[in-house]
């Protein structure tokens, strides 16, 4: 008998689906979207790993907008992004003693707009920790990259491996 790792299995599931399985997947994550702000930081995979897991740093990198987001005017959105990221990095500061910083991710550099599932990388906005709209910004700060973390010990688990 062979043995393989969850995390290998489900890979190995989700590459062997058929194409319909594969299409009601995408319907079902499409109908589903949120809009939210990725919070870039200095590093997109955390190092080291087990800061993020014993933390749980990275269900921060997510920060949710409200469901009626898209419905706003441009000038609401922005206020409310503006609010978000305040409200952010207040809570990062109360969290991770004073510091606007995610264990094992480094320093909040920038926020990325994912308004809708659809939305291309050229298409994303990203905002300075202050709320504004940055020009031309690094490619980097584009790429959204949500993951998880586990730290595993004989027998135990506790959290996820990132694999963003």
């Amino acid at each position: 008998m062979i043995s393989i790792s969850r995390t290998l299995y489900n890979k190995l599931k989700r590459l062997l689906r058929s194409p319909e399985q594969k299409r009601k997947e995408e319907e079902e994550a499409r109908k589903n979207f949120k809009p939210f702000l990725y919070c870039v930081t200095e590093l997109s995979v955390p190092s080291p790993i087990f800061a993020a897991a014993l933390t749980r740093s990275f269900l921060y990198k997510k920060v949710g907008l409200p469901d009626y987001f898209n419905e706003l005017s441009p000038q609401q959105k922005e206020k409310v992004i503006q609010q978000t990221i305040k409200k952010h990095l207040k809570f990062v500061r109360e969290k991770f003693n004073g510091r606007e910083r995610l264990p094992g991710f480094g320093y909040i550099l920038a926020y990325t707009l994912k308004h809708s599932y659809d939305a291309k990388k050229k298409d994303l906005i990203v905002y300075t920790c202050k709320g504004d709209v940055m020009e031309n910004p690094p490619k980097e700060y584009k790429k959204i990259r949500l993951g998880v973390a586990r730290v595993e010990g004989k027998g135990s688990s506790s959290g996820r491996i990132f694999n963003g």
